[in-house]
């Protein structure tokens, strides 16, 4: 559930000890992040001094949350790939990688392939909602940190990867960069889903997150519980150890609500949905959506994704490329 790493005792304790440490109030933006960090990591923290400002020299909110430029619309609804079509398109292969070894490149435009792989998978249906087309393949990960991977720059101290290595074990971190990693980067189908424009919209705001439950490998099924994310104050600075909360609802406040297309039923937190798709044709990634689960909630806590979001010319864009899929 939304607040499970806050009920943790000894979390509290860690909180409590960096509280007494800290001596009075921190930056907001440090904040969730200590609250939903892994213990050990946690544990080898004794004092705060720097870690908002690498946090903020990072940029890493304001990156995960610069999904999307301004588009213009499209006059057509994007036709969905009919199964003749699966055999013409190069399901991406294996994405292994480590920071040391791997030959990356950094593509320039999104790919049309993977974008229509993810339609396919998807039945051209939102996930969410289940409504029919308009629908975008919208990104896990988002396609504005696609060179972040690079070997030469992955460790440098400011690089979002590192700053996520000083909350979160290596094996976390790894898997997540694992699975962005390798030729392609973000031009996997199994970084995107299809969602409805106002629905993908929510999610690049953090009005939403996905949390994974478990994927059934027998029926190529995906289950994962919506959350809404009521946005906290912007309160610039707060003690540590006030503790977070994601109250229960059925939207996230101004008159932002979901809806099933078929059952009618409202989307409210703690809705499961299953993501069903084709033989052949990767789920989405439970290691990228078990980032999206950490830092959707943290951009929430923090404020919310207006308060990152700044002009970028190098966001998600509707700009296609049908270069290798390796």
């Amino acid at each position: 559930m939304a607040e499970a790493e806050f009920d943790s005792q000894r979390r509290v304790e860690l909180i409590n000890r960096i509280a007494a440490g800290a001596g009075g109030e921190i930056d907001q933006l440090l904040w969730p992040f200590l609250w939903l960090a892994d213990l050990p990591p946690l544990d080898l923290i004794t004092y705060l001094a720097g870690l908002a400002k690498r946090l903020e020299d990072s940029q890493l909110l304001v990156r995960w949350t610069q999904r999307t430029r301004e588009r213009t619309p499209s006059p057509t609804p994007s036709p969905a790939p009919t199964m003749s079509r699966l055999s013409e398109m190069a399901v991406p292969g294996d994405r292994s990688g480590s920071p040391t070894s791997s030959g990356m490149g950094t593509p320039r435009t999104r790919s049309e392939k993977a974008a229509d792989l993810c339609r396919l998978r998807d039945s051209n249906r939102c996930v969410v909602t289940g409504a029919d087309d308009p629908v975008e393949a919208a990104h896990i990960f988002p396609f504005s940190m696609r060179g972040l991977q690079a070997p030469d720059i992955v460790n440098d101290t400011y690089n979002p990867w590192s700053v996520l290595r000083m909350f979160w074990g290596q094996e976390r971190v790894d898997a997540w960069y694992n699975a962005i990693t390798g030729p392609v980067a973000t031009e996997t189908v199994q970084n995107l889903m299809c969602l409805a424009p106002s629905v993908h919209k929510y999610h690049e705001r953090a009005y939403f997150a996905l949390e994974p439950v478990e994927e059934d490998t027998k029926s190529h099924t995906l289950t994962v519980r919506f959350h809404w994310l009521p946005h906290m104050a912007n309160l610039r600075r707060l003690k540590v150890d006030t503790r977070p909360s994601f109250p229960r609802g059925i939207g996230c406040g101004r008159r932002i609500r979901l809806w099933e297309v078929v059952s009618g039923d409202e989307i409210i937190s703690g809705t499961l949905i299953n993501i069903t798709g084709y033989d052949g044709i990767p789920l989405p990634d439970l290691a990228l959506l078990q980032l999206q689960w950490m830092l959707q909630r943290i951009v929430a806590l923090a404020g919310g994704a207006e308060v990152f979001q700044e002009s970028n010319d190098d966001g998600d864009d509707d700009d296609y490329s049908d270069y290798p899929e390796g």
